[in-house]
């Protein structure tokens, strides 16, 4: 067990190193957060690596998630380790797999249930977190859409739009995007946009109905 142990401390040792050496600065903390200040922190200890070609990074992946995005984290329970590290975790991972998808979905799904928190620890506003992934990984969609999701759901629907609209030109058929765009056509009172977005989705099969039920009782 000790063997087995150390020989892991030794992995994470070793990776953090090449890590640091070969990626160092190739994920900035860029831009302001809502509040207009700016966002900052340090080189992660391991990474960046970039989550759409986590295929290229699976044992990098695995380690982060064990150790600090296990289901507990995700789903908002508690910290993996310590109780109370759940948000250190979740940046962590983030600092490592800067377009993490699921670790920047369990940020909005922190931030919705506890609303504003104050900068502490290094945690990051939401928005850092996003503005750091899409400048790292500029061609990932999803990334583009969580944002998109996120300004949505904290009411700013104009950036919100536009973050779908640079999702969908990336990908578009990336079925997430056009159906929260389309909810978002709903509350700026376009119908027939949010018509057409449905149109799109529910032909390809996705699962979620909200969109139709909000324009059938528009």
């Amino acid at each position: 067990m000790k063997f087995h142990i150390l020989k892991s401390i030794t992995l994470i040792s070793t990776l953090a190193f090449l890590s640091q050496h070969a990626y160092a600065n190739k994920a900035p903390w860029v831009g302001y957060d809502l509040s207009g200040s700016p966002c900052r922190g340090v080189t992660p200890n391991l990474g960046p690596f970039d989550y759409t070609k986590a295929y290229l990074h699976e044992t990098e992946l695995s380690l982060v998630q064990a150790a600090h995005f296990n289901s507990n984290v995700e789903l908002l329970i508690k910290g993996a380790k310590q109780k109370g590290n759940m948000l250190g975790d979740i940046h962590y991972t983030l600092k490592a797999f800067p377009n993490h998808h699921r670790a920047l979905n369990t940020v909005i799904n922190y931030r919705m249930k506890n609303g504003p928190y104050s900068n502490n620890k290094g945690i990051k506003q939401p928005e850092c977190y996003f503005l750091r992934a899409i400048n790292f990984a500029p061609k990932d969609d999803m990334s583009m859409m969580l944002y998109g999701l996120y300004l949505h759901k904290v009411n700013k629907l104009v950036d919100a739009e536009e973050m779908y609209k640079k999702a969908l030109k990336i990908n578009p058929n990336n079925l997430q995007a056009m159906y929260n765009y389309g909810l978002l056509a709903l509350e700026l009172g376009n119908l027939e946009q949010a018509k057409g977005f449905a149109k799109k989705v529910y032909a390809k099969g996705f699962v979620l109905k909200g969109l139709q039920r909000r324009i059938d009782n528009y």
